[in-house]
């Protein structure tokens, strides 16, 4: 199994980030 079996990329981390950070932002 490799880490592409994920479908894991630096777009989509970053994504999440930056919606996470607006969530914690809104608290």
């Amino acid at each position: 199994m490799s880490i592409n079996h994920f479908g894991f990329n630096s777009n989509d981390y970053h994504k999440t980030v930056s919606f996470y950070e607006a969530v914690l932002a809104t608290l």
